[in-house]
């Protein structure tokens, strides 16, 4: 039994430490809504298919199912001085060696943050490319962007002359 509500405790922790880094938020990241529904649909089967009779399984049963409505429900995006997404322990833009914007084919725009060769995190925006631009510039991070057009970023089309 204290075993559950130490469980039940940590994630008490984490869900209030959560929910502090998302209230930093300025832009807000597009939520799925697969992930959401993902989210719900395990909870409730787990909540029907695993509901024990003992009181401790129960409360283990709680942390897990609190767990993965977190998971699914949790808020990303941009905030005055970090990223700001479930898992980034830290998440402030200097530490990222570029960030990459890129629009999509349904006027969506594709944020990736690149921290080293094989981590990067990225987030999906409903604004435009230039607002994103615009917001990085604000804060000084202007060097670090990239702008992925049709394949080719930007600072490869600006060192390519082209002659006429």
């Amino acid at each position: 039994m204290a075993e559950a509500i130490m469980i039940n405790l940590f994630l008490l922790v984490l869900l209030v430490i959560q929910l502090k880094e998302q209230r930093k938020i300025l832009l807000q990241a597009k939520a799925s809504s697969i992930k959401k529904a993902t989210a719900f649909i395990l909870s409730a089967l787990l909540f029907v298919i695993f509901w024990p009779d003992q009181l401790s399984d129960q409360l283990k049963l709680f942390a897990l199912i609190g767990l993965v409505c977190l998971v699914g429900f949790s808020k990303e995006g941009l905030g005055a001085d970090q990223l700001i997404k479930l898992g980034v322990l830290k998440g402030e833009y200097d530490q990222y060696t570029a960030i990459e914007i890129e629009q999509t084919v349904n006027y969506q725009t594709f944020v990736t943050f690149y921290k080293s060769k094989n981590s990067r995190f990225s987030l999906l925006f409903s604004e435009s490319p230039q607002i994103l631009a615009e917001y990085f510039s604000l804060l000084k991070k202007e060097e670090k962007l990239v702008f992925k057009e049709e394949g080719l970023t930007q600072k490869k089309q600006r060192n390519t002359k082209v002659s006429h």
